[in-house]
């Protein structure tokens, strides 16, 4: 193993032990190394190519893109070696299987659609990472997605074909998954890689036992189209239509919930005052009525600027309403001088109010049907209480 010994700037790598698990194409060879008890997957330039300069720049390119991002879904990458003698990647070591390989253990795997769902979510996730670092992986296929053997999230490993602005020349394909860009020589974008995704549906429609539904069916023949602007523009586009039914469902959920808790809630309105609170607490300011600032859960409106003066025209819910005579509005005072017309109607869970010395009005309708209001103090400075302003309170 002393070919596994390299000195570099952080001192001496020395591997406990190597343990190869084949070639990677015709230019790399792979091993399981061990570093300290840690164990690393290294990808390693062939002997006899190791004085090939534009070999050692794929390398260099794919750590340089790889140590620069990180995504639970793209493959860990941490250290380069390239020295005289030799050339090598550390990256994190997955334990797992490469998706060609899982299919053939878990055939059945992909028949469920939580299943399948989960997948292309983690897929096109690590594609956006990546277009959003202006890469592009390039080179998607089955043998550059691993299923981990924990909880079998997905891993997208290997940029050494990706196409960056850095290394425009170096990008690569695979036979059977290439998009017509790679072979007509077009330019690379994120369609390219959306190709691709179409290609990984097919073949999992082809190699597994699940038979595509209509929405994966629709998705693979638009990811397939042969010009590129003809397919998606993004991944979230794809992810929009694959998490639908899930939004659907999750929308009929919530208006089921929603109609039983008014149901509940209307049965018990008139005897549980606790309830009733809580209901007319969900009662917001409704989206006609205006304000300018809030304040202890009172609402205020500005009424004139000249004479800097305001009004009062709702709030929170709290069952004791305290109105304050002086309000600070973007920096400057303004005198209470009137309540809305309607402010407080219908908030049965009002049990006070306080008015303060200076109110001058009381609009109509503004306390009407707080049926469970029990006092409320009227100052001397009150010259008009307008129609109905407490009709219904006991």
């Amino acid at each position: 193993m002393s070919g596994f010994i390299e000195e570099n700037s952080s001192g001496l790598l020395c591997f406990n032990w190597a343990k190869p698990i084949g070639s990677y194409g015709s230019t790399c060879e792979c091993y399981v190394v061990q570093i300290d008890g840690k164990r690393f997957f290294m990808k390693r330039l062939r002997q006899e190519l190791i004085n090939n300069q534009a070999y050692r720049a794929l390398f260099r390119k794919e750590y340089e893109k790889g140590i620069s991002m990180s995504h639970p879904n793209l493959v860990r990458y941490e250290k380069l070696i390239d020295s005289d003698n030799d050339c090598y990647i550390l990256m994190e070591n997955i334990a797992g299987e490469t998706l060609d390989n899982f299919i053939k253990s878990h055939p059945d795997y992909f028949s469920s659609r939580t299943n399948l769902d989960k997948f292309f979510n983690q897929l096109l996730n690590a594609l956006k990472c990546l277009h959003e670092n202006h890469v592009v992986f390039s080179d998607l296929k089955p043998q550059n997605i691993m299923i981990t053997q924990v909880n079998n999230d997905l891993k997208l490993i290997d940029l050494g074909f990706c196409f960056t602005d850095s290394y425009p020349d170096s990008t690569g394909s695979s036979t059977g998954f290439s998009a017509p860009e790679h072979i007509d020589k077009g330019k690379f974008d994120v369609t390219t890689d959306i190709y691709g995704v179409g290609k990984i549906i097919e073949y999992i429609g082809k190699n597994s036992t699940y038979n595509l539904s209509s929405v994966y069916a629709k998705i693979m023949m638009r990811c397939l189209k042969k010009r590129q602007q003809d397919r998606f523009q993004s991944t979230d586009e794809i992810v929009s239509l694959i998490n639908r039914r899930k939004h659907s469902l999750h929308r009929i959920i919530l208006v089921v919930i929603a109609s039983l808790v008014l149901f509940i809630t209307f049965k018990t309105l008139s005897y549980n005052e606790t309830v009733l609170s809580w209901w007319d607490g969900l009662q917001f300011i409704t989206p006609h009525v205006n304000y300018d600032t809030e304040y202890r859960n009172i609402y205020y409106r500005i009424l004139s600027k000249k004479d800097s003066t305001c009004e009062a025209v709702g709030h929170d819910s709290s069952p004791n309403v305290y109105l304050h005579d002086i309000i600070v509005i973007n920096n400057r005072e303004y005198r209470l001088t009137h309540i809305g017309d309607s402010a407080f109607f219908r908030k049965k869970y009002v049990k006070s109010a306080y008015i303060p010395e200076g109110l001058l009005s009381i609009g109509k309708d503004a306390f009407r049907e707080c049926s469970n209001m029990l006092s409320v103090n009227l100052p001397n400075s009150i010259t008009l209480i307008d129609d109905y302003a407490f009709y219904g309170c006991n």
